[in-house]
């Protein structure tokens, strides 16, 4: 009986132990970015609407539970707009080898867009990465794939950077209209 009780509480113990390192180095599930009810639906606007920067964008929306609209007819005035502009790439050269051929550059991925929340306004938004390559002269035929499999990554990266921008912008909205609202409430 005694014995029980002691593999209960070390048992207990373990547990508190697991979750105490899990909560003090930071651990959070990927997705557990709260979205606003006010961009639950979203309407994309692209120049190039099937480009794999706009799919990333879609992809990385629908993963955290955000429905967009393709039908954009009627309901402008009712959902946010993502305006999202062409993605640029720049490289440049970071290091060469003796005989002057690029050994390692620097790639960055700049997209420029808006959001045009309704009855609010329309706000610039950006985001940007970068991604250091090291070039092999000897691997020309490999390049191809991995770059195009960097460059899919680093829209990952710009697609999620944007959803946390528009988020954090969403939130700053609603918190200026509830400090408005409450400013009202005492002036009356």
């Amino acid at each position: 009986m005694l014995g029980e009780t002691v593999k209960q509480l070390i048992y207990k113990l373990f547990i508190l132990i697991i979750a105490l390192i899990n909560i003090g180095c930071g651990f959070k599930l990927r997705n557990s970015m709260f979205v606003p009810k006010q961009i639950k639906t979203m309407i994309i606007e692209s120049v190039e609407p099937y480009n794999p920067l706009t799919r990333s964008v879609i992809q990385e929306l629908h993963v955290h539970g955000i429905n967009v609209i393709s039908d954009t007819k009627y309901v402008h005035n009712k959902y946010p707009i993502l305006y999202l502009g062409t993605e640029m790439i720049e490289r440049k050269t970071t290091s060469v080898f003796i005989n002057n051929t690029v050994a390692e550059s620097l790639l960055t991925m700049t997209v420029t867009g808006k959001i045009m929340i309704p009855y609010k306004g329309i706000y610039p938004i950006n985001a940007n990465t970068y991604h250091y390559v090291f070039d092999e002269p000897n691997t020309i035929l490999a390049k191809d794939v991995e770059q195009e499999t960097l460059f899919q990554e680093m829209r990952q990266i710009i697609s999620s950077q944007l959803l946390r921008k528009i988020i954090i912008l969403c939130n700053n909205q609603e918190y200026q209209s509830k400090l408005l609202n409450s400013k009202r409430v005492k002036t009356k």
